[in-house]
């Protein structure tokens, strides 16, 4: 690009970086998630396929403290030393992940492990559990249904009665629970009982309210109408 300027003439040469030309965009998020050790711990595995980044770089990373859930251990692909974790403001935490090349040369991926050393207390003499998510400081590349899928593996006697987000669901008959989001949440929680009894969760408590609500309705009805016949 020229710019004349009085009788002189500048000559400026606008060059973008490569970078900047394409925006890293996160294709998809998969967690598992175990904890069959029974001892309140979970051993967690994320995996994010991107576009735009390149191999050889890394990526800002956060979590989230909810409570007694932290991650400790934190480690990416391989590796055999932990990944540091700082800290940011309060309860959250940020990490530089390395990104790893794939089979595809469009597609990247970051994998990391880290372990949840206390991730089930007990309330109310029930179990609440909560799964801090890794998440990549980047955008989706398409919000939608199948963006972030989380599989969590849980002792057989434990009964999920609520979570959070709604939709974690068992998919085995064996304690193997699945949630499909289109977003990346920062926590996977759930409520359980330990016993192996299943107690309805506040989505069936409000179903049976409704439910009740609507038979008093029609019972009020039915005895208008036999008045009104008399």
């Amino acid at each position: 690009m020229r710019l004349r300027l009085g009788t002189g003439l500048v000559t400026v040469a606008l060059t973008l970086p490569a970078a900047a030309a394409a925006q890293v965009t996160v294709l998809s998020a998969r967690l598992t998630a175990d904890l069959t050790v029974a001892d309140g711990s979970a051993s967690v595995m994320v995996e994010y396929r991107l576009s735009g980044a390149v191999p050889g770089t890394a990526l800002p990373a956060t979590v989230l403290d909810f409570g007694l859930a932290t991650v400790e251990d934190l480690r990416v692909g391989e590796a055999s030393e932990p990944v540091p974790l700082g800290d940011a403001q309060g309860v959250a935490h940020e990490a530089e992940l390395p990104v790893e090349a794939t089979d595809r040369a469009d597609v990247s991926r970051v994998v990391v492990r880290y372990r949840v050393p206390s991730v089930v207390t007990t309330e109310d003499g029930r179990l609440r559990g909560r799964i801090p998510v890794l998440t990549v400081d980047r955008p989706p590349a398409e919000p939608g249904p199948g963006l972030f899928v989380a599989r969590v593996r849980l002792p057989q006697a434990w009964r999920v009665t609520e979570t959070f987000p709604t939709g974690l669901a068992e998919v085995d008959g064996a304690g193997t629970y699945e949630v499909r989001l289109s977003v990346v949440p920062a926590v996977v929680g759930f409520r359980a009982r330990g016993d192996g009894g299943r107690t309805p969760g506040m989505p069936v408590v409000l179903d049976v309210l409704a439910a009740g609500i609507m038979g008093l309705f029609v019972l009020l009805g039915w005895r208008h109408l036999r008045r009104v016949a008399a």
